[in-house]
């Protein structure tokens, strides 16, 4: 199977704190052993806020669209059946279909080492409220 990826998206500030923009993806896959084939398509609103210092808000929202061609089995009719002796062949097909897409992302953003580090004496992380450490 050989495939590939393309995504790009485009942000707004739309206040101190938020961005909002759009997200598309493509997806490729190809059989190299079989003929067939695969597109994905995403589309997706995006919107970013930093909720305080600490934490993080994303929500994405869209859809996805697949379609898929291949080879498939179908049953050929009664009087080739019965002239031939086969009952199916093979035949194309090309399948396409959309579904809803999504993510809810509430994050906690960890601490710098600016805000924390390590005592040299016990080991233990401590933090340097005045920015300077600890003695």
């Amino acid at each position: 199977m050989n495939g590939y990826s393309v995504r790009g998206s485009l942000n707004r500030r739309v206040s101190r704190h938020s961005n909002a923009g759009v997200l598309y993806e493509h997806l490729h896959f190809d059989y190299s052993h079989a003929f067939g084939q695969s597109d994905i398509n995403t589309c997706e609103g995006v919107f970013e806020s930093q909720l305080s210092r600490r934490w993080t808000l994303s929500l994405q929202a869209g859809a996805f669209q697949i379609q898929t061609q291949g080879l498939q089995h179908v049953p050929v009719d009664p009087v080739i059946t019965a002239l031939l002796g086969v009952t199916t062949t093979t035949a194309t097909y090309n399948a396409q279909r959309v579904f809803p897409s999504g993510e809810v992302d509430f994050a906690i953003v960890p601490e710098s080492d600016f805000d924390c580090e390590l005592c040299p004496v016990s080991g233990a992380r401590q933090r340097c409220l005045s920015g300077v450490p600890p003695r």
